[in-house]
């Protein structure tokens, strides 16, 4: 809690407009914090379907089933 302490006596100093781009910032940081645990799972998930022992598919056997 030590942290949110000192940035709150650091927030407690500056005008409104600044506090305003903190806020924005961590919400920036936040969103991305997100996006990273999104890709994760994304990835997480896609390993999961798709393992090592799928077969091997030939340049043929791409084209002939985009027909």
């Amino acid at each position: 809690m030590e942290m949110r302490e000192a940035i709150q006596k650091v927030l407690a100093g500056l005008p409104d407009d600044k506090v305003r781009e903190v806020l924005d910032f961590a919400r920036f940081i936040a969103q991305e914090n997100d996006a990273n645990d999104w890709r994760a799972f994304g990835q997480n998930q896609f390993a999961r379907a798709y393992g090592d022992d799928e077969p091997e598919y030939s340049e043929a056997d791409q084209k002939s089933s985009a027909l």
